[in-house]
């Protein structure tokens, strides 16, 4: 794990951050892949903060996906971690807004399925929501390498992309700026992945 920077590590986040639901999307995800996801947010999230995890399996046909994850959801990860399987492909939207119509959280998370979040990932993401909750935030991404799995920070990525390139570059720590129809978008600098938004904005 790749320590955050010191000013970091000894920043003070608001004691009535909201509960959150993550939603994590997968098909045909390798088991163990998935599983990194899974614990990365349930080792490194506050207790207070995650309310659940909701697992969306996209109609997946890998073998190890079937008996051997329920098994997993079933006794280790019961108390903290759902899981909804689709009876078709419905695809990542589809699928996310799915596991979004099963959460009871205040506010929705969307992970990637292979990715792994880091030490105080969540408590940036939430802050701005209390400012106004029609933030939507997204992280920086880091990189986990396809080879070897090893962790590594990226500090150029700033955004997430469904299914256009990605554009990585130079970017101030925090930019705000007014969207269309008065919504306001914020990239705000931490270790974690993808976009977070609260739950009245999305259902």
């Amino acid at each position: 794990m790749i320590m955050p920077p010191p000013r970091c590590r000894d920043k003070a986040y608001p004691p009535d951050l909201p509960s959150t639901s993550v939603v994590i999307c997968f098909f045909n995800e390798a088991l163990s892949a998935l599983l990194r996801t899974v614990h990365s947010v349930l080792e490194r999230t506050p207790t207070a903060l995650l309310h659940e995890v909701i697992l969306v399996d996209d109609h997946s046909e890998l073998e190890e996906l079937q008996e051997e994850l329920e098994r997993h959801v079933g006794g280790e990860l019961k108390e903290r971690v759902k899981l909804v399987r689709n009876q078709r492909r419905e695809g990542l939207i589809r699928g996310r807004m799915i596991g979004a119509s099963h959460a009871t959280g205040e506010v929705l998370v969307f992970l990637d399925s292979h990715c792994e979040v880091n030490k105080d990932w969540l408590q940036p993401l939430l802050t701005p929501l209390l400012r106004d909750h029609r933030t939507v935030v997204c992280p920086v991404i880091d990189i986990i390498s396809a080879d070897t799995l090893s962790y590594s920070p990226s500090p150029l990525v700033r955004g997430a992309s469904t299914g256009a390139a990605l554009q990585v570059g130079s970017c101030p720590p925090r930019r705000a700026q007014r969207a269309p129809g008065g919504h306001r978008t914020n990239q705000v600098s931490h270790h974690g992945w993808r976009s977070v938004c609260h739950k009245q904005e999305v259902l």
